[in-house]
């Protein structure tokens, strides 16, 4: 086994950038590299060979997308082979991909809970990280009404302003709003994408809103309490919440006993933990309408280590 992580150093995040990793097979059997998966959507993975004769190596590549992540990373691939005692092999690759533009405060914001009625704004600063930035007129996609506006600030030739306000709504619910702004120059770049989420007015409240998960070789079970404030006047029913759907989870819900809840049974399989090893969370949101939704966090508590070892 070579190494397990690769530093790709800091590079600009439009171009290719790859790792390799080389798996060998030190068992006496046959080894079959049954899947290579990313923990996120920013790579591809490939294996030169799925099986592995005793001695025997493999070539594993992690290729980053371009445009795909920002800024320093740490990420993980998981190897899932025909060890009986080892399943999952960790790897991890790292850098720091200079987009082309800098988002300030975030290219994805959490605006938190904003109250009915009431109006919000928030203000972007859009830097390049190149000379000649030329950026045209955004595109709004969003859930509420929203006025944006683009303009150079002033006596920069590679900086802009990105305002955006939102207009008091009387409903409560999720707020969610994507501005694409389009580069003009340098060409053959992508839009630049800037989300806002916020929940608005009464939201749904899950207990816990982080789980964390540890393998045992059997299903881990949680129970997760969603609750509304006393205030609301929504009905909080089984059959009105909208559950998230995961390859690996299963969710039952029932009504709380004495209070004004619902409680969710929530068993992740064992396969689904052991994945968890390699993603740093992932997020079940549950849906209401009339409320922002609620949100639970799930990470796994500690990520394997061992390495391949094949046995028959």
């Amino acid at each position: 086994m070579g190494a397990k992580s690769v530093d790709l150093g800091k590079y600009r995040a439009w171009t290719k950038r790859a790792a390799h990793y080389t798996v060998r097979n030190a068992g006496r059997g046959t080894l079959r590299i049954r899947s290579v998966k990313a923990a996120c959507a920013c790579a591809r993975t490939t294996a030169s060979r799925e099986q592995l004769q005793t001695g025997e190596q493999a070539t594993i590549e992690v290729a980053i997308i371009p445009n795909s992540i920002f800024g320093p990373f740490r990420k993980a691939v998981y190897v899932e082979s025909s060890d009986p005692g080892n399943r999952f092999l960790n790897l991890f690759v790292a850098g720091n991909a200079v987009p082309l533009l800098t988002v300030t405060p975030s290219r994805h914001l959490q605006a938190g809970h904003i109250e009915t009625n009431t109006a919000w704004s928030q203000s972007f600063r859009l830097t390049g990280n190149v000379a000649g930035l030329s950026l045209g007129d955004p595109k709004v996609e969003s859930s509420h009404a929203v006025k944006v506006s683009l303009a150079r600030i002033p006596n920069s030739d590679h900086a802009y302003r990105l305002d955006l306000a939102l207009a008091p709504s009387r409903a409560s619910g999720d707020f969610r709003c994507l501005v694409r702004v389009p580069v003009i120059a340098p060409e053959g770049h992508p839009d630049v994408d800037v989300v806002v989420q916020a929940g608005i007015g009464t939201s749904l409240q899950a207990f816990p809103s982080v789980l964390t998960l540890e393998s045992s070789g059997k299903p881990v079970v949680r129970v997760i309490r969603l609750r509304l404030p006393k205030s609301a006047a929504i009905d909080l029913t089984p059959d009105k919440l909208k559950l998230p759907e995961v390859e690996g989870v299963e969710l039952a819900v029932t009504l709380e006993r004495g209070m004004r809840g619902l409680v969710v049974r929530a068993s992740f399989s064992d396969e689904f933990v052991r994945r968890l090893q390699t993603t740093e969370e992932l997020t079940l949101e549950f849906e209401l309408p009339g409320a922002a939704s609620a949100e639970v966090r799930v990470s796994r508590a500690v990520p394997a280590t061992e390495e391949i070892k094949e046995r028959d």
